[in-house]
């Protein structure tokens, strides 16, 4: 059954480009909301994730930042992983 998420607490920010791992223990998703906690934003959008409990059968109501590894000052979206388990995503950020 669909359950909703409540991923952010503020409508101006945006969401999208779910990305759930092949256990299912993880979704990781894009997003321009700033840090909740103690996780740092790096640029416009960056790649966020939350992780499933499935003792509680629960998603983590507080998402985490992926940080530098993934993130840069640049935008950060379409996170995908291909069928070897390795994990794709976009970048506006030059090299």
């Amino acid at each position: 059954n669909p359950l909703k998420m409540n991923l952010k607490n503020d409508e101006s920010v945006s969401v999208g480009h779910p990305c759930l791992t092949s256990d299912g223990k993880m979704l990781i998703f894009a997003s321009d909301m700033k840090s909740s906690g103690g996780d740092k934003s790096f640029g416009g959008r960056d790649l966020w994730y939350v992780t499933y409990d499935k003792k509680s059968k629960l998603w983590d109501s507080i998402p985490k930042n992926m940080g530098s590894k993934y993130n840069t000052s640049g935008n950060e979206l379409f996170p995908s992983i291909g069928k070897s388990g390795r994990f794709f995503f976009a970048s506006s950020r030059s090299i």
